[in-house]
């Protein structure tokens, strides 16, 4: 429904002029289909001290190279860590801290060495 309110807007905005518009979706991800997701969850929650009910579905709203990396062949992509929203978030002063730096580090290893289920 969205795809299609935005292929609506963009053909009615270029509706009039001599602008060719073609629209290519490069990347999709369904959050709950990847093999890897369990254990990637279960990381982050020893790492971040995180509950799995406290996990939200994000969309990004700026550009991202990932459905190149999915178009690629990639069928998951795990990601997570250290953006939170009082970080100024790719802002000319963005930030972190020491104990989510060492969180992740945390999270990371715990994915490595999780023998449920191999990567």
């Amino acid at each position: 429904m969205v795809l299609a309110e935005l292929e609506q807007t963009i053909a009615c905005a270029a509706s009039g002029s001599d602008a060719s518009v073609e629209i290519e979706v490069i990347g999709l991800i369904d959050p709950d289909d990847g093999p890897h997701w369990p254990r990637w969850q279960r990381a982050l929650c020893a790492g971040l001290a995180f509950s799995p009910g406290e996990f939200r579905r994000w969309g990004a709203s700026s550009s991202s190279d990932m459905g190149f990396v999915q178009a690629a062949g990639r069928r998951e992509i795990l990601l997570g860590g250290l953006g939170r929203p009082d970080r100024q978030i790719h802002g000319a002063d963005e930030f972190t801290t020491t104990p989510d730096v060492e969180a992740l580090a945390t999270a990371i290893r715990h994915y490595l060495t999780d023998p449920t289920d191999p990567p």
